[in-house]
């Protein structure tokens, strides 16, 4: 069964963001392709890429590396790979460990004709630390692709996402994989979500891993039926070799970030006809809020999340194929402003944490590479959303929902001041419990999303302050959005 949800579109204000001049990052006459980027140690900017040339007999790129300590320039390349006239490198991806080492993997291998057994091909990584670059090791071996894949858990563990592709009869299926570092060799693979040729033909694509606040990591997917246009989104739960489905979410092109407060935040068009840019936020996994950000369509999304705890999102826009750039801290999803100066395609995002920014790396319209960095202007994240309700955080209860009655409700309608007790609604609106001074036993409720709403004599609601007892769970003050789990 097909699950629609319905988003709420918020006119926001105008947020005018301070963005740098654009700085080169490549403009040899080799061609680029597949920028992954991520923050290394030190808050130093990574960004790989393989460069090459396509020939008459084969294809010949390398895989490089650049860095850049504050993005105001770029160092040489550094080369991770040779020239190897027998072989293909593709996908690369980056990533940055619990011990500060950054990562680098890549695809090596001819792509095999349809319906053969790839030969000599499979995912290679190297690591990079104060000694430099150390010898490539063997990830996975077979046809696959990985691109911005890694991920570490809060317990240190290493992991890496990857697709997998199966020939079946003249075509092939793909499904999400991964691998977790043991010692200095990768494990063999475990699915995340297993693709299938037969009955029905269905492909799972690249797993995007994003570390848990708590325990494992999280890893989002897209599925898709050979050829249909149902697409849809997996969530899912994977700590060692153990992996849990959590929700699932209608559309494509999906992203997914962990802010600062342990919530996760996943981006991706809903309803792949209508191309509707919409975020859901999750607390430990489950959705609390939705929203849209953008209803005009654009291609594939980027996204990070700051020190400051904003969330950006950075997309090329149909039309113009200009870089815009929307963020959130809670209060709501700005307009989409133009990134700078950049003139193409959006091409990778990172935050910059010594400003509260974001880089964005775009194609310009003479094929070149070039970064820029934006900032909001001072006093533009408290102030984006003023005048307009503040969207409140969810609080997660479990068995008991704490309601203090020290300080009573007390409000004037017109000449009558009045009392009055709080209920716990559901999503419909239907009252679930009177709430009571003190405890209130909540076993017995579904797990689901819920509402602190009361209700004076002439009908004005109200949010009643929930105020946290010694060794129980429950809302803070002036949360109304109540998330039960069991």
């Amino acid at each position: 069964m097909r699950t629609l949800s319905v988003c709420l579109l918020l006119v926001a204000p105008a947020v005018a963001l301070e963005w740098s001049d654009p700085v080169p990052f490549y403009n040899d006459t080799f061609t680029l392709h597949g920028p992954s980027c991520c923050v290394g140690a030190g808050e130093t900017l990574w960004i790989a890429y393989t460069a090459g040339r396509h020939t008459a007999l084969t294809d010949k790129f390398q895989v490089h590396l650049k860095w850049s300590a504050r993005g105001e320039a770029w160092s040489d390349p550094i080369t991770v790979t040779g020239w190897d006239s027998t072989n293909l490198y593709s996908d690369p991806g980056i990533g940055c460990d619990a011990q500060g080492r950054l990562w680098v993997s890549w695809y090596q291998g001819e792509y095999p004709a349809p319906g053969c057994e790839p030969q000599n091909s499979a995912i290679w990584t190297v690591m990079r630390d104060t000694a430099g670059l150390h010898e490539p090791v063997k990830a996975f071996e077979g046809f696959a692709h990985t691109t911005q894949s890694f991920s570490h858990d809060p317990e240190g563990n290493w992991y890496l996402g990857f697709e997998e592709q199966t020939p079946f009869t003249d075509l092939v299926y793909s499904s999400a994989m991964y691998v977790r570092l043991l010692g200095d060799t990768w494990s063999v693979p475990h699915a995340i979500s297993r693709g299938c040729g037969e009955p029905i033909h269905t492909n799972m694509y690249l797993p995007k891993l994003v570390p848990r606040h708590d325990r494992g990591i999280w890893s989002v997917n897209e599925m898709n039926l050979y050829r249909t246009s149902e697409y849809f989104g997996l969530l899912k739960s994977v700590r060692g070799d153990t992996v849990r489905s959590q929700t699932t979410f209608d559309g494509q092109h999906f992203v997914a970030a962990l802010d600062s407060t342990g919530h996760l935040w996943v981006v991706y068009f809903m309803l792949a006809g209508y191309r509707l840019l919409t975020s859901v936020e999750l607390v430990s996994g489950v959705p609390v809020d939705t929203e849209m950000i953008y209803n005009l369509g654009g291609s594939d999304p980027f996204i990070c999340a700051d020190t400051s705890g904003a969330v950006w999102v950075l997309w090329t826009r149909y039309g113009d194929e200009l870089p815009v750039v929307s963020f959130s801290d809670g209060h709501g999803w700005t307009s989409p402003e133009r990134a700078g100066y950049g003139n193409g395609p959006a091409k990778g995002l990172l935050p910059v944490h010594r400003n509260a920014g974001v880089m964005v790396l775009f194609e310009s319209s003479d094929g070149h590479y070039y970064s820029t960095i934006g900032t909001p202007g001072p006093g533009a994240i408290e102030n984006q959303f003023a005048g307009h309700s503040r969207r409140l955080s969810a609080t997660i209860c479990r068995d008991v929902l704490v309601w203090s009655a020290a300080t009573p409700s007390l409000r004037n309608v017109g000449d009558t001041a009045f009392h009055s007790r709080p209920a716990l609604l559901d999503a419909c609106g239907r009252t679930v419990i009177e709430l009571q001074p003190g405890e209130n036993d909540i076993r017995h409720l579904a797990p689901g999303i819920y509402y602190v709403r009361g209700e004076g004599p002439r009908g004005q609601e109200w949010n009643h302050p929930m105020a946290p007892a010694p060794g129980s769970q429950s809302a803070g003050p002036s949360v109304r959005k109540i998330v039960v789990q069991h």
